[in-house]
């Protein structure tokens, strides 16, 4: 299976070797520590949504998320709209 979140993790090395920063001041600025960043980097962990935000901010990075949900958790995100529709509706 190809990882979909290489190029971002390429680009992020890329944007801290223009700069130069390191992965332990990254890490430091993050409020994260150094181990897991690296894993974040290499994909052998995983980063909140916030935490890539503020990589991106601290980096002058751009970036836009545009999800993509399975079917089971678009089904999933689907119904609840509809449950929190009804509810509205009956209220």
């Amino acid at each position: 299976m190809a990882d979909a979140w290489a190029p971002q993790r390429a680009a992020v090395r890329a944007c801290m070797a223009r700069d130069g920063i390191s992965q332990v001041q990254l890490a430091t600025d993050l409020g994260i520590s150094p181990k897991h960043l690296s894993g974040m980097l290499t994909g052998r962990a995983d980063g909140s949504l916030e935490i890539w935000v503020s990589v991106a901010n601290l980096l002058g990075m751009q970036w836009a998320l545009m999800p993509r949900l399975s079917d089971r958790r678009r089904r999933s995100v689907l119904e609840m709209a509809r449950l929190a529709w009804q509810t509205k509706e009956h209220h």
